[in-house]
């Protein structure tokens, strides 16, 4: 039980820490994120309750403490529902990298993509699943990461290229060859990305890109189509 309390609080801790920033200085990258070491914390928390169950068991057997097994019992599933609940929502709404309005775009692409088109998209975002919402309609350029230095590989170029610069498709011949080649008329800009890394795919820039028009906006997510070529 101390062992465990100690290490809840350490937890506690590196989360407090990882949430000014100063995080790496102590966990590897992953954990830089405090919720995700705070999560660790609070999964832990059952594990108190259940020793302090075990600490109660002798009462119990020596008869009399039904009350005291009930109480126990039910500050188990008390705990076990609360901390469900909590990570439900948690995960679903706050930390999940698909939002409704990922999703209203998802449907809103569906419904105008042709077939063998691809949308031009940021892998760090949501747009990773539109595939899934849609049953296989809407085709991301950039599915989920292939693998760590992918960018850097000569079968990548192309697609990187096209994702860099495509701010500039109409003066730049080579973003346009690629999007003709993919078949590239919409470009996703996602609401949330993982760990709030920086995004690749500049709206900004594409708002203010001759030629190009924002055809759909919801919340923080945007679609654009690209000049006919």
């Amino acid at each position: 039980g101390r062992a465990v309390v100690a290490l809840v609080a350490l937890l506690l801790g590196l989360g407090v820490l990882a949430h000014a920033g100063m995080g790496g200085l102590l966990t590897g990258p992953w954990y830089a994120n405090g919720d995700r070491i705070v999560a660790q914390a609070a999964a832990l928390l059952p594990v108190l309750l259940g020793a302090g169950l075990e600490l109660l068991m002798p009462r119990i057997r020596r008869g009399g403490a039904a009350a005291v097994m009930a109480v126990a019992v039910g500050l188990c599933v008390a705990g076990a529902l609360v901390q469900s609940v909590a990570v439900a929502q948690q995960g679903l709404g706050r930390f999940s990298v698909v939002s409704p309005d990922d999703r209203l775009a998802f449907s809103w692409l569906a419904a105008h993509v042709r077939p063998g088109e691809r949308v031009l998209n940021d892998h760090r975002d949501g747009s990773v699943w539109m595939v899934e919402a849609t049953g296989g309609v809407d085709l991301p350029l950039f599915g989920a990461k292939p693998g760590g230095g992918f960018e850097a590989d000569p079968d990548w170029a192309d697609r990187v290229y096209l994702r860099d610069h495509v701010a500039e498709i109409v003066t730049d011949p080579r973003a346009r060859a690629v999007a003709e080649q993919w078949k590239v008329r919409y470009v996703f800009s996602g609401e949330r990305t993982f760990a709030d890394a920086p995004r690749l795919v500049d709206a900004d820039a594409l708002a203010t890109t001759a030629g190009v028009t924002e055809v759909f906006r919801s919340g923080g997510v945007r679609v654009f189509e690209l000049p006919a070529s």
